[in-house]
């Protein structure tokens, strides 16, 4: 690899991780949770951030198979791995409670941030 490839795969890499380290702050993630889910449509942002959002943010460390196939989430990780694809990785995972009919619900959120507008494919396919 020539080194001009080398210094843009560092640069590429270095953005990536800039990204991942911005949209992990507790308030960027409350601004995204709040526009993207019916569960904190209703929430402050401040309730998100400081009161609903748990712990700390995992970001590209962990392993976990998706074509095991359990009746229960058997972990917590940010990495998977599929047949088609290789191994991917959650760019940011993190743990939040939600207030739904009046009972607190645990969730685990993955965030994935997109460096392509128009990626060729819908990205609700890559949610789930």
């Amino acid at each position: 690899m020539s080194d001009s490839a080398q210094q843009a795969k560092a640069q590429k890499k270095a953005y990536d991780e800039a990204c991942k380290r911005v949209l992990s702050e507790r308030e960027i993630m409350a601004h995204i949770l709040k526009a993207c889910t019916e569960e904190f449509k209703d929430c402050s942002l401040q309730d998100i951030a400081r009161r609903y959002i748990q712990g700390e943010p995992s970001i590209s460390r962990i392993a976990v198979e998706p074509e095991t196939i359990s009746p229960r989430i058997e972990s917590e990780q940010t990495e998977d791995k599929s047949g088609a694809e290789g191994t991917v990785y959650y760019d940011i995972r993190f743990h939040a409670v939600a207030p739904v009919d009046g009972k607190m619900i645990q969730l685990i959120v993955n965030l994935e941030a997109q460096n392509d507008f128009n990626p060729g494919y819908p990205l609700l396919k890559r949610a789930g």
